[in-house]
């Protein structure tokens, strides 16, 4: 889960592409990391080791990069139904 950008125009364009009407994102909304590119989600480094090899270290929480935003989405159907659930909790 990431949380919504603090950038304003990020954020409007994130409420933009988010296939919910009716509902906006809030500063205390949270995005599942589903809905991003791989390459959009830093996940770890890569660290040289010894004699030049590449190791990667995972990170427990992952980072979205700057400017990162959401673009899959499942069937509009279980969108609402998470959705509706979501904003009840």
């Amino acid at each position: 889960m990431f949380g919504v950008p603090s950038d304003v125009e990020l954020l409007k364009r994130w409420n933009q592409v988010i296939p919910r009407s009716g509902v906006e994102l809030k500063h205390s909304s949270k995005v599942c990391s589903h809905h991003f590119e791989d390459d959009d989600v830093l996940k770890g480094r890569w660290v040289e080791g010894k004699e030049g090899k590449q190791i990667f270290f995972p990170w427990n929480n992952w980072v979205l990069k700057e400017g990162a935003i959401p673009r899959l989405f499942p069937s509009k159907n279980l969108l609402q139904f998470i959705s509706l659930f979501w904003f009840h909790l």
